[in-house]
């Protein structure tokens, strides 16, 4: 993603230039930290409660301090004001390409922005860093809203495929409520292909 002389994705709207002015003008500071994980997973968890969303296990959040370098592979930027964290942003990082992986927001601050800030604070980080590609991720068909954030943060869109080496004959064989209850965060098969089965 090339960034404009505003720190901007190119073919960034206009609307998120006036986002990160609002967000500015409430005095919301930035920083990375580490520490936060906590934080991280209990907006994660009070977000996806309110949305009925798939929740990250505890596990989830203990495993990238254990399995991943910080500042190498992994960074978490946090949104505060007045010293009070009210937003998160986790990436992950490999080669020349940066991970969107899980933003988090205070419910009640939301209409200040602090997304946007984190975005633009993290994205200039990866670029001084020699990070070249910002990956956003999957975005279901129904996920509209975050369809429409991304896009107009510049994303841009293609299909892609997932590569899995899988027991064919096991999982085939086995009930749809199975595969999800035990493969939970792994895609194994299109469900189309299994519902017609």
């Amino acid at each position: 993603t090339k960034l404009n002389s505003y720190g901007l994705p190119e073919n960034s709207d206009s609307s998120v230039k006036r986002n990160l002015k609002k967000a500015l003008s409430n005095n919301i500071k930035i920083t990375q930290d580490q520490n936060s994980l906590f934080f991280l997973k209990e907006i994660h968890l009070q977000n996806m409660n309110a949305i009925g969303g798939k929740i990250k296990p505890d596990n989830f959040f203990e495993y990238i301090p254990k399995f991943f370098d910080y500042g190498k592979e992994w960074n978490l930027f946090l949104a505060k004001i007045d010293n009070n964290p009210i937003a998160a942003l986790l990436t992950f990082q490999c080669s020349k390409t940066v991970e969107y992986f899980m933003p988090v927001t205070k419910v009640e601050f939301r209409n200040i922005q602090p997304s946007s800030l984190l975005l633009h604070h993290a994205m200039n980080d990866a670029k001084n860093k020699g990070f070249f590609r910002w990956n956003w991720g999957g975005t279901w068909l129904e996920q509209e809203g975050v369809y429409k954030f991304k896009k107009k943060w510049g994303a841009k869109e293609c299909k892609y495929k997932y590569h899995v080496d899988i027991d064919e004959k096991k999982i085939n064989n086995l009930p749809l409520n199975k595969i999800i209850d035990e493969y939970p965060f792994f895609y194994l098969i299109p469900f189309k292909n299994k519902l017609l089965n």
